[in-house]
């Protein structure tokens, strides 16, 4: 009797084209609206209506960042404190490559 691991396991190669496609995708798509971002902000207006939506651009907007490691390390922090205030945590990635066609496995 076959179990839902065994058919998800079959189904593995099936998987793994579905989301190298989707990525690939999502990153053609990632590129355009960069593309349409930068001719956008090459009109020099700071509004654009189109027919279903409107675009605004917000040139040279001010952007405050603190620089807690900077501020951290100016208190000159001991290795023990440093170690006492360390998470250490595991995540899971999943990284997708195209495969060469014609290549052997």
């Amino acid at each position: 009797m076959k179990t839902q691991h065994d058919n998800i396991t079959e189904s593995a190669p099936y998987i793994a084209d579905q989301l190298g496609a989707a990525r690939a995708e999502l990153k053609a798509a990632q590129d355009k609206v960069k593309a349409f971002e930068r001719l956008a902000i090459q009109t020099g207006q700071t509004r654009i209506d189109g027919k279903l939506y409107r675009v605004a651009i917000i040139l040279d907007a001010p952007v405050t960042r603190v620089d807690w490691r900077a501020i951290a390390e100016a208190f000159k922090p001991s290795r023990q404190r440093i170690a006492a205030h360390t998470k250490h945590t595991t995540r899971t990635t999943v990284r997708v490559s195209a495969l060469n066609k014609g290549s052997d496995k």
